[in-house]
């Protein structure tokens, strides 16, 4: 069996001493492990065409579809090397890949997450604020993993206006009238992931909400499970590098 697909690069790991096993993300066939040859290149890590992230253009091949199978690869689009020098871009790029490493399925197609996931990382390629291009895909991968947010209207009187609150019980919005006589009991929304423009000025206060709120989704659904305690972690310390920074507002 065989086939070739465009893929972002996941994971890698060494595989005996010629091998990497090499897990990426295709755009037609889901996630996807399989070998690839050690590099002889002995320039930067960074400059490697299997840096997680990266876009390249992957062959598989196998007897049987069980099988591992080699991949070949060529470049299409590579990380700017700045990025990696950017401490909160490189932070949530490994989170937002570590979410899609540990709980995808294999070899099980998923072309619009592919799509909104390369997106994001086009994104972030030009993005001043990392974290906010980070948040709206965390709603983003909600909703592309089936337990997407409802934060058009409210939940109670369907009005479109004064969005204040998300209820954790339904993933719905509430509006600020209604929600606060519940308020110690319902999640704050911060208005930018209600309208999801990236040149709305952002105060740090709306980042730790936003954080808490996408977060108790992900922690309810996605990652509930022991085996995603790494990835809650560097969830975590992308949170503590903001607060380290004494990030106060943000703005495009």
């Amino acid at each position: 069996m065989e086939w070739t697909d465009e893929g972002i690069v996941l994971n890698t790991k060494k595989y005996g001493e010629k091998f990497l096993l090499t897990t990426i993300l295709t755009k037609s066939h889901g996630k996807w492990p399989g070998i690839t040859y050690i590099s002889t290149n002995k320039k930067n890590k960074y400059t490697s065409p299997l840096q997680p992230g990266n876009l390249l253009l992957f062959s598989w091949k196998a007897r049987l579809i069980q099988q591992l199978g080699l991949f070949t690869y060529e470049p299409i689009s590579t990380l700017p090397i700045d990025l990696f020098y950017n401490r909160l871009s490189l932070q949530t790029l490994i989170v937002a890949i570590s979410i899609i490493f540990h709980t995808l399925p294999e070899k099980l197609p998923c072309i619009d997450l592919y799509n909104n996931f390369y997106n994001f990382i086009m994104s972030l390629k030009k993005s001043k604020n990392p974290i906010i291009t980070y948040l709206l895909w965390e709603l983003q991968i909600l909703s592309d993993l089936g337990f997407g947010l409802d934060l058009k209207q409210c939940a109670v009187t369907g009005t479109l206006e004064n969005l204040m609150y998300v209820s954790p019980k339904t993933g719905r919005a509430v509006s600020s009238n209604i929600g606060q006589q519940w308020h110690e009991k319902l999640l704050l929304l911060p208005n930018f992931l209600i309208k999801k423009d990236l040149n709305l000025p952002v105060s740090f206060l709306d980042i730790q909400n936003a954080f808490k709120l996408t977060g108790y989704f992900l922690q309810r659904y996605i990652l509930n499970e022991k085996k995603f305690d790494n990835t809650l972690l560097l969830r975590q310390q992308l949170l503590s590098t903001l607060i380290n920074i004494n990030l106060k507002e943000i703005n495009y």
